[in-house]
């Protein structure tokens, strides 16, 4: 039995020396290997926020471009009917204008012809409201009569 035994202490060893071999390498290398993961996490989180602000960005420039794309829609509404007013078909304004609008005509409507001078009047506003919008963005713009 002192033979088995031998081989058998002998393969405990060399088994023991593997293990051991193979925790002193991984011992050895948990070190940069968890640098390399904080650096390759460190990138990755980089990636991530640029991607967020690149979406941020887009985010902002098309909610400006569908804004002025609105502005210049209405003003090209706006200016399209009143170049051309039909008063039989229903007006296209915002929901309070066409309130207001609705309200003016209802109390003016008994008189007959006197109710174009509400059209007149809200013309005059939405040239002046078109005025104002067209100024912000830059430059000076002005009503002047003529002579």
């Amino acid at each position: 039995m002192k033979f088995v035994d031998k081989i058998l202490t002998f393969i405990a060893k060399i088994a023991n020396l593997i293990v051991d071999g193979f925790k002193n390498l991984f011992d050895f290398l948990a070190k940069p290997l968890s640098y390399l993961f904080y650096f390759l996490d460190g990138i990755f989180y980089f990636v991530l926020q640029l991607f967020d602000i690149v979406i941020k960005v887009v985010t902002i420039f098309v909610a400006l471009f569908q804004f002025i794309i609105s502005l210049i829609t209405g003003l090209f509404r706006t200016l399209k009917g009143l170049l051309s007013p039909t008063f039989d078909q229903p007006i296209n304004l915002p929901s309070s204008s066409g309130k207001g609008l609705k309200v003016v005509l209802d109390l003016v409507d008994p008189i007959g012809l006197t109710n174009i001078v509400p059209y007149i009047l809200i013309a005059f506003v939405w040239f002046f409201f078109v005025l104002k919008i067209l100024a912000l963005f830059g430059g000076n713009i002005t009503a002047k009569g003529g002579s």
